[in-house]
């Protein structure tokens, strides 16, 4: 985080950061350490603006091929929504594409009541 926000404070640019994994979130079931996946929005002086902690996580079981993947084992899941203002406008770091079924989703029903905020997805490469 620290080095996000010092290019922030040189550049003077906002930065719009995912995929941070942050410290302090509740043991999982087996009384193991978990992580938050935490992405957040800096303002040009590398202030912390908001953080949105993913809410969905991927856990997926497909034993006809041996594929066992547990997000949850090692990640906490987010419990809130978020928005901040910014002088272009509202930003979202809400993952909409985690979705599913979209029209049930906390996401969309922000987007509804508040059609005019920005998201930033993070682009995975």
């Amino acid at each position: 985080l620290k080095g996000l926000q010092v290019i922030a404070r040189t550049s003077g640019l906002w930065i719009s950061g995912g995929g941070i994994h942050e410290a302090g979130a509740p043991v999982n079931d087996k009384d193991q350490a978990r992580v938050y996946n935490t992405h957040i929005i800096l303002d040009k002086t590398g202030s912390l603006q908001c953080q949105y902690r993913k809410i969905h996580l991927f856990d997926v079981s497909i034993p006809d091929q041996n594929v066992h993947l547990q997000e949850s084992a090692t990640t906490a899941p987010g419990t809130e929504l978020v928005v901040c203002d910014s002088p272009i406008g509202m930003l979202t770091t809400n993952q909409r594409r985690e979705e599913r079924p979209l029209s049930f989703s906390p996401v969309f029903q922000l987007y509804e009541v508040m059609p005019e905020v920005i998201d930033f997805l993070p682009l995975y490469i």
